[in-house]
């Protein structure tokens, strides 16, 4: 938000890498490497230096700050198998805590936050039996949401600093 630290989610794979799949890797590549998890980092961009903001090897992914700047937003699999979303300090590691855990047989991304409280995010919803994405919702909670509210079909919400818009890609 003050436009000096940029945060990020660095992938942790459960076997590693060969230098020559790293080297070709492109955004076409089908190729599948398991996933062990994804940590959450942070850089200053005026001094430099990665802070590793979370390193327990859980999927802490998607992170964004809230409207103040004073927490990261992010989702992750630390309360179960499906990712919810959780918050922890922005000048920190401590305090993580939950913000939206449980969504029948969603999982929950990409969280995004305005300045009234409200956050908006992506539940992707699975087919159970097949393990496969079914169908892409935008939604938000808190501010002058009280409950989960579904917004409309669509991925990836970015939510306006007022809070009264989101802009979102149409599935």
């Amino acid at each position: 938000p003050d436009g000096e630290r940029i945060v990020y989610s660095e992938a942790v794979y459960a076997d590693p890498i060969s230098a020559l799949d790293a080297a070709t890797l492109s955004l076409e590549d089908q190729r599948v490497y398991n996933l062990k998890g994804a940590n959450l980092r942070g850089i200053n961009i005026v001094g430099g230096g990665v802070q590793h903001i979370t390193t327990e090897d859980f999927q802490d992914m998607y992170p964004s700050f809230s409207a103040d700047g004073e927490r990261i937003l992010f989702s992750s699999n630390r309360r179960g198998e499906l990712l919810g979303i959780l918050g922890i300090k922005a000048n920190g590691r401590s305090g993580i805590s939950d913000l939206y855990v449980n969504h029948r047989n969603g999982t929950v991304i990409q969280p995004t936050s305005a300045a009234d409280g409200t956050v908006a995010f992506c539940v992707v919803n699975l087919d159970p039996v097949r393990q496969q994405v079914t169908d892409h919702q935008v939604w938000t909670h808190y501010g002058p949401d009280e409950f989960p509210t579904q917004r409309t079909r669509g991925k990836s919400p970015a939510i306006s600093p007022a809070g009264d818009r989101i802009a979102y890609i149409n599935p």
